[in-house]
């Protein structure tokens, strides 16, 4: 009995970043002890650092006037870890330092995307802002350095809502061996195309199956489609990964597929034939040139419902047949090698 095809479910109005936009300046901060707190626009901004304790100061330091969030004890190295309750697009913080004089320097490693290093002079109230776009994150740990103990806060912290796709779809259904993917965006900016990714289910290991080219910069909705080659029976996990003009890339949400098993069947790849069976049964499995020789013998003996069998290494170039035979199977597929 051939098991019915099962659909799965689609997501809809799911952008690749979230969409918030304000700025953390800490005004309606709660010093908490071990951290410091703030929520803009639905987000929530938790600040700690490595040596247990996070001060919310009020002060005219630098750049800033007001509430700062950061380390009011004197350390010549610490680290700062910014973690906010959902994926957010930031492009500026202001830092402020005292100190001695001497510089400081600055390691801002995002949950995804580039590390960036910086450095500023040191001033006894100095400091300034880094200008740099961490897109889609979660979290950003910031290490700073310096040779003299000294305070270290920041500020200014802004999310941007722009988003350089917006996804509002992302569906895929079996359509007999193989997958089928469809997507819509409502804008796009600078977006140079999608790299549809596979893994198995419950894995979090990706792999590329191809790439969509995107349409640059546009605000009118497009669709995009994407239908992969027969698969094994199984469920697959997959998901798009974004990449813009500039290299930059964000990882949209995941989709489910089941692919049924089709009957009994033959299929070929490189180097390799891969044998499908509704039931597990004894067969015979054999290679044969086109003048019907039998060139190598591949397998005898039970078989799973699905098997992968290699043909073997040094064969001539040529057009060869593999046929498989069991209890009620009889089938034939040909191949191509080329040396």
């Amino acid at each position: 009995m051939r098991i019915p095809l099962l659909l799965l479910a689609a997501l809809v109005a799911v952008p690749f970043a979230n969409a918030q936009t304000g700025t953390f300046e800490f005004n309606g901060g709660a010093d908490n002890g071990a951290d410091v707190t703030e929520t803009v626009d639905g987000v929530t901004l938790t600040v700690t650092e490595s040596n247990g304790n996070v001060d919310l100061v009020n002060a005219t330091l630098g750049p800033v006037s007001g509430n700062i969030a950061g380390v009011a004890t004197g350390y010549a190295n610490n680290t700062l870890t910014l973690t906010f309750s959902a994926a957010v697009n930031i492009t500026n913080m202001s830092f402020i330092t005292s100190g001695d004089g001497t510089p400081v320097s600055l390691t801002i490693t995002p949950s995804s995307g580039p590390v960036v290093n910086t450095s500023f002079p040191g001033s006894t109230s100095g400091g300034g802002t880094v200008t740099e776009d961490f897109t889609n994150v979660t979290s950003l740990s910031i290490a700073y350095s310096s040779n003299s103990a000294r305070q270290f806060f920041i500020d200014n912290i802004e999310m941007d809502g722009s988003l350089p796709v917006e996804l509002t779809g992302f569906t895929a259904h079996a359509s007999g061996a193989a997958a089928v993917l469809a997507w819509q965006t409502a804008s796009e900016t600078n977006n140079t195309g999608f790299d549809v990714q596979i893994a198995d289910a419950g894995s979090d290991v990706f792999r590329s199956l191809g790439f969509v080219a995107g349409s640059g910069t546009t605000l009118e909705a497009q669709t995009y489609g994407f239908v992969t080659r027969s698969l094994a029976p199984g469920t697959y996990a997959f998901r798009l990964k974004q990449i813009d003009l500039d290299g930059a890339s964000e990882f949209g949400p995941t989709v489910e597929v089941t692919i049924a098993a089709q009957g009994d069947a033959l299929t070929a790849a490189p180097g390799v034939v891969t044998l499908t069976l509704e039931r597990a049964q004894p067969v015979r499995v054999a290679l044969y040139d086109a003048l019907g020789r039998r060139a190598a013998h591949l397998h005898t003996g039970a078989a799973n419902q699905t098997q992968t069998f290699a043909l073997p290494q040094g064969l001539p170039s040529g057009v060869y047949f593999v046929r498989a035979e069991g209890e009620g199977v009889s089938l034939t597929r040909s191949v191509v090698v080329t040396r």
